[in-house]
């Protein structure tokens, strides 16, 4: 269930490279707005709009019941098998035992002990690793409402450096075809695509923390 919504991972590098190159190269730039269009649309799809959006839906909430239920259901079943193998344990206490840490099979007892304590301790260890299981699954419902929301700041974040991008460049070609002679926006390229990705990353790194502080407080 868990994913991590890291900004800084394999698509946010790609998107720079682009940026980069849009400034130079126009098919550079068509594949910058397939990045825009695709992060727009997963935007639309997140359907977050409120923060109690990023609560348990109804049906969340009941395969969280209905989870809960089933742990504690195992959970007492490992119980009754753990105090069936401590009785079992205890008595044992009185049967004499191998060097090999079996049980003496003289009595009755010694051949039962054999039998049923490794038969009670595996179905322990089952119960057990069932157990973890579910309660690992409860834990991705409990802190699900927070990957909610770092899910739709990782996203709302590319959204909106796209969108910055794309208005800048679109405000930076105006200014080469409508103001500077080619000769002049040349001369200076360098420094326009310098100054387009340093107003970028700042850009997203405050529209990044700002989401995790208005989300998360």
């Amino acid at each position: 269930m868990k994913k991590k919504y890291k900004l800084l991972n394999i698509n946010f590098f790609i998107c720079f490279v682009f940026i980069v190159g849009s400034m130079v190269s126009t098919g550079m730039f068509l594949f910058l707005l397939i990045y825009f269009i695709y992060y727009e649309i997963r935007n639309w799809k997140l359907k977050f709009h409120y923060s109690y959006d990023f609560y348990l839906s109804k049906q969340e909430e009941k395969e969280y019941n209905s989870l809960k239920k089933k742990f504690n259901d195992i959970l007492l079943k490992a119980k009754k098998v753990e105090n069936s193998l401590l009785s079992y344990l205890v008595q044992g206490r009185t049967v004499k035992k191998n060097k090999n840490g079996s049980y003496s099979a003289r009595t009755s007892l010694g051949k039962k002990l054999n039998q049923v304590i490794p038969e009670l301790q595996r179905k322990l260890n089952i119960e057990i690793k069932n157990v973890d299981k579910i309660e690992n699954e409860l834990d991705d419902y409990e802190n699900l409402p927070q990957e909610k929301a770092k899910k739709y700041i990782y996203f709302s974040t590319m959204r909106n450096m796209l969108r910055f991008t794309v208005l800048t460049l679109f405000i930076f070609n105006f200014i080469i075809l409508a103001i500077l002679d080619k000769d002049i926006a040349n001369e200076y390229l360098g420094g326009f695509i310098i100054f387009q990705l340093l107003a970028t990353i700042f850009y997203c790194i405050w529209y990044y923390k700002s989401s995790k502080k208005q989300i998360f407080v």
